[in-house]
């Protein structure tokens, strides 16, 4: 889960990560200080989280990642990956899966 942290920290940045975690960006340091103490729930967002980046990063740079994550989209009813995903959201929730499905036709 380590990897997963680090490499999504230096794709997405510190900002972008820990509002779509809905944690503090301290919070991430101690994660990747000791990854054994991350949340099952947090470890959850995370699987997804690099889910869609692993279906974005064919097609797109790092900087072109960041901003996929914060353009609106129609396919959203005009909102934003990040708009969507901030807050309390669930890897399971419906409008979540639709962003994962988005990344999926990346590229397209």
């Amino acid at each position: 889960m380590r990897k997963i942290l680090l490499d999504l920290n230096e794709i997405l940045g510190e900002k972008i990560l820990s509002g779509l975690l809905n944690r503090k960006p301290e919070a991430l340091k101690k994660f990747l200080e000791n990854p054994d103490k991350i949340p099952t729930s947090v470890e959850d967002k995370l699987n997804l989280i690099n889910a869609i980046v692993r279906n974005l990063r064919g097609s797109y740079n790092y900087h072109d990642i960041r901003q996929w994550f914060s353009r609106e989209r129609s396919q959203l009813n005009g909102k934003s990956p990040v708009d969507i995903m901030k807050k309390n959201w669930w890897p399971r929730d419906h409008r979540v899966l639709e962003v994962l499905a988005l990344s999926s036709k990346a590229g397209e």
